[in-house]
């Protein structure tokens, strides 16, 4: 989705949006140009769940063109009370620590915020993302970690540090020098880390020196402004398959 967020978690028969990318004009955002067309060629025809990560235009600029092409999903966002997107869905619950759900045999998990943080750490929307993990039976695990920087990096490894270790991890905020500590690193112990970014972007994301210290743990990279959309098939054993769109 360029420079933003959008990652679609497909089990045996349910489907869940982690974030919807940003919007562009009045009419036309991520959602109802590149996510609504792409669910229909994938043949999604319910979405179980639909997850935004926090305030951030990048992340949910395209979730009302979402919901509206699927009104029955349950609305889980880490958002601010007075977000339209609230009013726009049917079900919907704020996200918060200790949620927790199976499908088809994978785990998913709430691992932040705690509902008490944005007030004890007076934390910003980037530090406020809703933190996600995916386990498929202890065989590989994903880490979906919206744009948290160093304060809720160090929370999540305070509080999470046995539940992090993952397969896979998509960079914290774009792979943003504010994120990616070496104690998530560590913490995480990923195999792959996927940067998410626009190509050329004025952020200049990722940051060289996250780059190096993901090199530096043993972790491969893969970038969508190099290979666009990224598929990651994973077997019942743990196996896993890359399919790159370019």
């Amino acid at each position: 989705v360029g420079q933003g967020l959008s990652v679609l978690v497909q089990t045996q028969t349910h489907n869940l949006l982690y974030d919807t990318g940003a919007s562009w004009k009045q009419d036309k955002d991520t959602g109802n140009q590149i996510l609504v067309p792409q669910l229909h060629r994938l043949g999604v025809q319910e979405l179980n769940a639909l997850l935004i990560s926090h305030n951030d235009d990048d992340h949910s600029g395209g979730a009302t063109s979402v919901l509206a092409q699927y009104p029955n999903t349950h609305l889980i966002g880490s958002l601010p009370a007075d977000n339209p997107l609230w009013q726009q869905a049917r079900y919907n619950s704020p996200c918060a620590t200790g949620q927790n759900w199976t499908w088809d045999g994978v785990y998913f998990e709430i691992l932040a915020p705690h509902p008490q943080d944005a007030v004890q750490y007076q934390l910003k929307d980037n530090d406020l993302s809703c933190v996600l993990r995916i386990n498929g039976q202890n065989k590989w695990q994903i880490l979906l970690a919206g744009d948290i920087e160093k304060t809720a990096e160090a929370l999540l490894v305070q509080r999470h540090a046995n539940k992090l270790p993952s397969t896979v991890i998509v960079a914290p905020h774009h792979g943003s020098k504010t994120s990616s500590t070496q104690a998530l690193i560590d913490a995480t112990q990923a195999k792959w880390v996927i940067y998410t970014q626009g190509y050329r972007n004025r952020f200049k994301h990722p940051h060289p020196d996250v780059v190096q210290r993901y090199q530096q743990a043993g972790a491969h990279a893969l970038r969508s402004d190099a290979t666009g959309g990224i598929t990651l098939h994973f077997t019942a054993q743990g196996n896993l398959q890359i399919d790159t769109a370019r």
